[in-house]
């Protein structure tokens, strides 16, 4: 009974950090031959890119996370508390995809770093990449 009382309690203490996800942000992948256009949840601050998508159930399809820091540098980007699997896109300046790790298995104590400074991480669903073409040397745009 008394588990009963408290898993709303739970859901409610764990839901504020879904919820303030925004996918509102539109994100263009400019591949070879196609432009796929995305909305997603830009994390800024520490705690925001340390929450990341850490018990967030799932995207939809052309959702993702946007990681940014103020100056380059070297992140460890691991997969403990994310649901679902997950391709990580390491950025430039300039948005030029230098690195990715692809189809990342969820609850993965797995850490993945870049090998060079970058500014920005590209989250996306698992697969993603594969799918639509997406490689090292496309261009990630989006305004902020």
């Amino acid at each position: 009974m008394i588990k009963q009382l408290l898993l709303p309690f739970l859901f409610l203490a764990f839901s504020p950090i879904v919820q303030a996800l925004s996918f509102q942000t539109p994100l263009e992948i400019h591949t070879q031959n196609h432009v796929h256009s995305f909305q997603v949840s830009i994390a800024r601050t520490p705690q925001e890119r340390y929450q990341g998508l850490r018990g967030y159930r799932g995207l939809m399809p052309y959702q993702g996370m946007l990681f940014l820091w103020p100056r380059k540098t070297r992140p460890n980007m691991e997969m403990l508390g994310v649901l679902f699997p997950l391709d990580i896109l390491f950025l430039d300046d300039q948005g030029r995809i230098l690195e990715v790790a692809l189809n990342l298995q969820p609850l993965s104590s797995e850490n993945f770093r870049p090998h060079q400074p970058i500014s920005q991480v590209l989250e996306l669903w698992g697969g993603t990449c594969a799918q639509l073409g997406i490689h090292v040397g496309n261009y990630v745009k989006w305004r902020p």
